[in-house]
């Protein structure tokens, strides 16, 4: 499970503040508990056996702690099937995740997950998914995590997926760059992005440096090429792979033989696509079959 944060400045929150001790250590309680969406059970005999093992409370007193921490505008505690839950409002504001895996609870009305998981060898799914800059990744998957069927194209050139997989990844017009291309490394992060998920960040100036090296040699395709490398050879695709490849393709003057050489990639059998990124929004919309 990902690991909790606690902002410090929850000791000088007035709201927090006035709250007897025992409710305030059932407010940290839920934030430790909770899962990657900030949800757990809110039942007070649950909590008081999760938070409070060895203390001589009884569940009426759990009861009204769980109410002045709800009343504190924390938590929002609600009803499915009969069924008590809560749902930390401020979650995403104090969690910084690298992944965030769906919750096996019922979500509140009006509330949006958001999700980014492995889906399969070298392919991250996300789902209302925002990156550490502020932007929101494409969807590949749904708020239970499964896999949206994600054509992506570039040059109109087919890039097979990688095996077990059940997205169909192929390259598009959308994300396409040329040596003439003033933001070509956006673009270029945004292929990265699209196959691999969230570009590690602080390996954003190394990257940069292969970027322009690619661009001075008029050799910009060579990035996806790395990347589909990458994916089908690497047991954990990262940046530090695919830089060891572009590295080697660079000295020798030209991508690897295998790459060359091999079977089309244009020919390759690839799933069945229902989705594809519209250039405009950044977000899949269905294809008419």
């Amino acid at each position: 499970m990902t690991r909790r944060m606690l902002d410090s400045a929850i000791w000088k929150n007035e709201k927090f503040g006035v709250m007897p001790s025992m409710a305030r250590l059932l407010a940290i309680g839920i934030i430790n508990h909770a899962d990657d969406q900030g949800r757990g059970k809110a039942h007070p005999v649950y909590l008081r056996s999760q938070i409070f093992p060895y203390d001589d409370v009884t569940a009426t007193e759990v009861a009204d702690w769980l109410a002045m921490v709800a009343d504190n505008e924390t938590i929002q505690v609600y009803q499915v099937d009969g069924k008590d839950y809560y749902q930390i409002l401020n979650w995403w504001a104090y969690q910084s995740h690298q992944y965030a895996m769906p919750s096996q609870y019922p979500k509140p009305d009006g509330w949006l997950d958001r999700i980014r998981k492995t889906l399969t060898k070298g392919v991250i799914g996300t789902c209302n998914w925002i990156t550490t800059d502020g932007k929101r990744s494409p969807d590949t998957c749904d708020e239970q995590g499964l896999a949206i069927q994600v054509n992506i194209h570039l040059n109109n050139q087919v890039i097979p997926s990688p095996e077990d997989t059940s997205i169909s990844i192929s390259i598009s017009k959308s994300i396409s760059v040329s040596s003439n291309d003033d933001d070509f490394r956006g673009r270029l992060i945004q292929q990265w992005e699209a196959v691999l998920g969230m570009f590690p960040t602080a390996s954003y100036p190394e990257a940069i440096g292969y970027m322009d090296r690619l661009k001075k040699g008029d050799a910009l395709d060579w990035w996806q090429l790395a990347i589909t490398e990458t994916v089908d050879k690497a047991k954990r695709p990262s940046w530090q792979y695919m830089k060891s490849i572009l590295e080697s393709w660079l000295a020798a003057g030209k991508p690897s033989s295998s790459i060359t050489n091999g079977t089309d990639p244009a020919k390759k059998k690839s799933a069945t696509f229902t989705h594809f990124i519209n250039p405009i929004t950044g977000q899949p919309e269905a294809v008419n079959q």
